[in-house]
């Protein structure tokens, strides 16, 4: 009978969803709901009639984008990506009866990182954004989305998946002729 090898596997690297990413959504939502509200209430105390109606859709809006808000927080929390050394694994669920995504890619096929922001408020106030990892030409299969400084986490990956970090284009793997 054979012993277990000595060497020892190597831990993945997990990185876990922010979930600073929602909060430009969340301002934005309150935002719209804050809007609506005001505009009930005030068209309430002159046209009694169209005001309530405006300030149930308010209520009923805010509601929505609300339900929206919390269920993409759960997404966020309950989301993670385990760099391995021979493939990245996204595990992902809103809530666990309802089932889970995953997806798998191998590292031997990411031929590129690139990294973008989620949206305008992400970028100026919370540095959150997505790192895409592009397999062949311009194709995206994996996204890491909703990460906390995305630029520092991708030379962390670029470092872990090449063995270098990107020196020439911003978002490009570095390779000894300096082209991709």
């Amino acid at each position: 009978m054979e012993s277990a090898s000595s060497s020892s596997p190597v831990a993945p690297l997990i990185i876990c969803s922010s979930p600073r990413a929602l909060l430009g959504r969340f301002f934005f939502t309150i935002l719209i709901w804050v809007t609506l509200l005001g505009m009930g209430l005030y068209l309430k105390q002159y046209h009694s009639d169209f005001g309530r109606f405006v300030l149930m859709a308010a209520m009923i809006v805010g509601a929505v984008l609300m339900v929206r808000v919390f269920t993409g927080f759960l997404r966020i929390k309950n989301t993670e990506y385990a760099v391995y050394p021979n493939q990245v694994q996204e595990s992902s669920y809103t809530f666990k009866f309802m089932g889970a995504t995953n997806n798998t890619v191998k590292l031997d096929e990411i031929k590129q990182l690139r990294v973008f922001s989620n949206g305008l408020l992400d970028v100026w106030f919370f540095n959150c954004g997505k790192i895409q990892m592009v397999t062949s030409g311009d194709q995206v299969d994996f996204i890491i989305r909703d990460v906390y400084q995305p630029m520092a986490l991708k030379d962390q990956l670029e470092h872990r998946i090449f063995g270098e970090v990107a020196a020439n284009e911003e978002g490009l793997r570095a390779s000894a002729s300096g082209g991709v």
